[in-house]
């Protein structure tokens, strides 16, 4: 029997990332940008992702709507349902798609004005499903932690980006 013969693509692998920049309330120029990080799939969002690819048990409410900022600086646990340390400010995302090479990629940003999420370290950032409780999908944690002042803004930019494999 003649093997079967390789596809151009065999798989797909989900990999995250995120970023945030610090922007002057007054004049909006900005303070601080932060390079990608890389995330963390939680068992919760392994959950939801799977049951959405197979249409068992998610719905549209469980997908990624909220993203919120947290204190956390030690490394992420996938057994973590929200990030250590949350502001409890969660920011509801704007979602946009699109694709590049071979891949994917669901882009979420959310921004918080100059009263939230201030006088503490910024240690990760977490998508969830919903705006309270514990749902977090993924946890990124901001390697160089940055405190944000009463005097910025804050935008984070979270990507998903499933790509084809071989």
């Amino acid at each position: 029997m003649a093997r079967p013969k390789k596809k151009t693509s065999d798989g797909i692998a989900l990999r995250g990332f995120a970023k945030i920049n610090l922007v002057n309330a007054d004049t909006g120029a900005v303070e601080y940008e932060s390079p990608w990080y890389p995330n963390a799939i939680t068992n919760t969002g392994m959950t939801i992702i799977c049951q959405a690819l197979g249409h068992t048990g998610a719905s549209s409410a469980s997908f990624a709507s909220y993203m919120d900022v947290a204190t956390q600086s030690t490394a992420v646990n996938v057994t973590q349902t929200e990030a250590l340390g949350p502001f409890g400010q969660r920011q509801t995302v704007n979602r946009t798609t699109g694709t590049s090479g071979n891949s994917f990629i669901n882009s979420f940003t959310a921004s918080w004005n100059s009263t939230q999420a201030t006088a503490s370290n910024l240690g990760a950032l977490a998508m969830y499903g919903t705006d309270t409780g514990n749902s977090a999908y993924s946890i990124v944690l901001l390697t160089q932690t940055v405190s944000k002042s009463n005097t910025q803004t804050m935008n984070a930019t979270y990507e998903w980006r499933f790509v084809t494999t071989t």
